[in-house]
């Protein structure tokens, strides 16, 4: 899943500084802004996991792959004939459902027709994420697939949504032409578990809200870091993700987002918010990734970790810019990646 800010290309020097600071006796990991869940699967062998986002469709990624710790067996569906339902979702025969119904959201909204001029998926693909989601709304209330059965085959759905968008790369915008990517028939990616053997949990929650409630020993933090709000640039990932057929407005369909805002993204606010996640953090570690292009300076977020530090433990690694970055940087580019540590 490509995603804002992601720290895939971190994860070494995460690891990293982690491996540096640990004494043997961590159990628990905490991805409090988890994302699409790059960071929270990393280090997913070696703890037990508890992952947070406030967007439901980064949640359903996390509950799926994070907190399950075994692909499901669908016993329930095997007896009633279908023994791979993933395979089932990609190539059943489509129900005849007219545009406008409830059941052909996606394809109403978010594929071109004569009322409609959107252009993220082929109205193929909409009819058949349509069939998707509703199948699996379907099989959960009848009690075919339990919520761990559900969440793994819909991060599993959400997860092949980006394979067939017709974006360049996040939701704000369609492209107005067919790219190739956008004309391949889509399938839900069958996504790889792994077992840790341990109670891992992930929540949809406000960062603020659940820090109060959880404890553990590495707290890492990757707040958004300026002013663009992800749910507009994932909007047609969370409205598949809840299928709750909101209120659309725009050009681009955009659902209301209103409650969803996060402080992290107001130079105002953001450096208050961090503030109260430190100070309330019931962890003993706590881990920082931040950009230098965000609206906190780094001094800044310095000191609110410092305040809450044990002396002598404060640490701030800079990498530079060129070394995370997938495409090729200025010479002049200044920008770079901050880790800051603390033990509280």
């Amino acid at each position: 899943m490509r995603f804002i800010g992601s720290k895939a290309n971190l994860l070494a020097e995460i690891s990293a500084l982690v491996d540096a600071v640990a004494d043997g006796s961590e159990h628990v990991f905490c991805d409090l802004f988890a994302g699409s869940g790059a960071v929270a699967r990393h280090f997913k062998p070696r703890y037990q996991v508890i992952a947070n986002d406030r967007l439901h469709f980064a949640y359903a990624l996390l509950r799926g792959v994070v907190e399950n710790n075994r692909a499901p067996a669908f016993a329930e569906l095997a007896a009633a004939g279908i023994a791979d339902p993933l395979a089932y979702l990609a190539t059943a025969p489509l129900p005849d459902v007219p545009l406008g119904a409830p059941e052909a959201f996606i394809a109403t909204h978010y594929a071109p027709h004569a009322d409609c001029a959107r252009m993220y998926l082929t109205p193929a693909n909409a009819c058949r994420i349509d069939f998707a989601r509703t199948t699996l709304d379907r099989w959960r209330a009848a009690g075919e697939i339990n919520d761990g059965e559900f969440f793994y085959l819909l991060a599993c759905v959400l997860e092949g949504v980006p394979f067939v968008s017709n974006i360049t790369g996040t939701y704000g915008a369609y492209l107005k032409h067919w790219d190739h990517r956008a004309r391949k028939a889509y399938a839900p990616l069958r996504l790889t578990v792994v077992d840790n053997g341990r109670d891992n949990g992930c929540y949809n929650e406000d960062a603020a809200t659940l820090i109060r409630r959880i404890h553990g020993d590495i707290l890492y933090l990757d707040p958004p870091y300026n002013g663009r709000q992800y749910l507009p640039n994932y909007h047609v990932l969370e409205t598949i993700s809840r299928y709750d057929a909101p209120s659309l407005r725009g050009t681009t369909g955009m659902r209301d987002y209103a409650a969803e805002k996060s402080g992290y993204c107001n130079k105002t606010t953001a450096l208050a918010a961090l503030d109260d996640v430190v100070v309330h953090a019931q962890f003993r570690h706590i881990v920082v990734s931040y950009s230098s292009d965000g609206v906190m300076p780094a001094d800044a977020i310095a000191r609110v970790l410092q305040r809450c530090s044990r002396p002598g433990s404060f640490q701030m690694r800079r990498l530079e810019y060129r070394k995370y970055k997938s495409k090729v940087v200025a010479p002049d580019d200044r920008l770079c990646e901050y880790l800051f540590y603390v033990s509280k």
